[in-house]
């Protein structure tokens, strides 16, 4: 069953007004509460922020819950160290076990 060509519907290119940059978009017609309340932020401003909540914006001291973790998550790396490195000297010993076999 073949299809006629002249039936099939071809993507036709976009229309020259599209709106490429976002202040070319017409702003909504409706604001939220949200939106009508607070006003833009300058990305300077954002750049600048200094940490809330502190003196002099120091960094918060840590707690002794992300201190726990710390320690957990650094035992666990040694622990894969350690375990690493005792793998590649039982490898090691294994080879030289068979090499000398070869020789003997």
């Amino acid at each position: 069953m073949a299809t006629d060509p002249a039936t099939e519907q071809t993507p036709s290119a976009p229309p020259e007004s599209t709106p490429v940059f976002i202040d070319q978009v017409t702003p909504p017609a409706t604001t939220t509460v949200d939106s009508r309340d607070k006003p833009a932020v300058p990305l300077q401003n954002i750049l600048e922020q200094q940490i809330t909540g502190t003196e002099g914006g120091k960094f918060p001291t840590p707690t002794r819950v992300s201190l726990v973790v710390a320690l957990i998550s650094l035992m666990f790396i040694l622990a894969l160290l350690w375990r690493s490195i005792s793998q590649r000297r039982a490898l090691n010993r294994e080879e030289a076990r068979l090499r000398a076999e070869l020789e003997a």
